[in-house]
Order: C-alpha cells, then sequence, then structure tokens
C-alpha cells in the first residue's frame, strides 16, 4: 500500500485570523468530548482532542482522524450549553465542531470561539493568538461522512 500525500499528517502553528479560517475548514465537523477539553488555568492553557473528519481527502475514502489542539495565553473558558465533563449527571456526548473563529473587539478583547451544533459553544478569552494542531494519531475509517443541507 502507498502513502499519497493526504495522509501526511496535518500540523499547524496559528498565529493570524487567517490561519484559524484555514483551521476551521479542517475541523469541520470535528467531534469533541467534554472530557477531551482541559482548561489548565495556572499555565493559562487550554488543550483538547477533536475527532476530525478529513476532508482533505479524496470523495472514496471516509476516514477520521484525532487532532490535539493547545491554545495558549487563555485568560478565560466560558461556555454555553456545554455539561460538565465530571457532573455525575453528564451526558456520555460529543460536540459537533461548525465552526472556529477569532475575534478582536474594540475593547482590545482577542477571543476564540468555537461553535458546536445545538447552540453550544467554547469562548476563550485569549491575551495573544498562540495555538498550534497537529493530528495525533493514525486515520482510521469513518463510520459515515458529514452531510449538510444547503
Amino acid at each position: 500500500m502507498t502513502q499519497n500525500a493526504n495522509d501526511k499528517p496535518i500540523q499547524f502553528i496559528i498565529a493570524s485570523q487567517e490561519d484559524v479560517t484555514m483551521l476551521s475548514a479542517f475541523l469541520q465537523d470535528a467531534l469533541i468530548a467534554p472530557h477531551d477539553i482541559h482548561y489548565d488555568k495556572a499555565r493559562h492553557e487550554v488543550v483538547m482532542v477533536a475527532d476530525r473528519y478529513r476532508w482533505e481527502q479524496s470523495a472514496n475514502r471516509d476516514e477520521r482522524v484525532l487532532m490535539g489542539l493547545r491554545i495558549g495565553k487563555v485568560r478565560a473558558l466560558l461556555q454555553k450549553n456545554m455539561a460538565k465533563p465530571n457532573a455525575d449527571n453528564a451526558p456520555s456526548l460529543f460536540y459537533n465542531l461548525l465552526q472556529v473563529s477569532y475575534e478582536q473587539e474594540q475593547d482590545g478583547t482577542n477571543a476564540l470561539i468555537f461553535t458546536f451544533s445545538a447552540g453550544a459553544a467554547l469562548r476563550l478569552i485569549i491575551d495573544d493568538l498562540m495555538m498550534s494542531a497537529g493530528d495525533i494519531a493514525p486515520p482510521r475509517p469513518a463510520i459515515a461522512k458529514p452531510s449538510h443541507e444547503v
């Protein structure tokens, strides 16, 4: 079996709004479990693992791969409609990632926003955009290809 160029792991250093837009395209329809999101307040860092669909593959190969993300210089993590991962009544579920965006507000606040389906969202208040992402496991067959109504 030969390896084509699309089989190489994806790795990013994200330092601009354009980089976030590109990363968002790779992460569209990624599945993220609540227990795979960790905010280390002491280190001002968020790490998470996303099970992303490999959109860069040819149409005849449906695959997913785990991607690790590390976001630095995080001052706060705000959640909307998300279960606490350690709660006794926390559902065993995944959030379907729709988009990642970066906002610079007039008051100087910088935010990285992860928008999920069903109204869930993460908003990371950051001092500066310092983020890396990379595939951390071999690809595997996907059960289904995500589809969107137009």
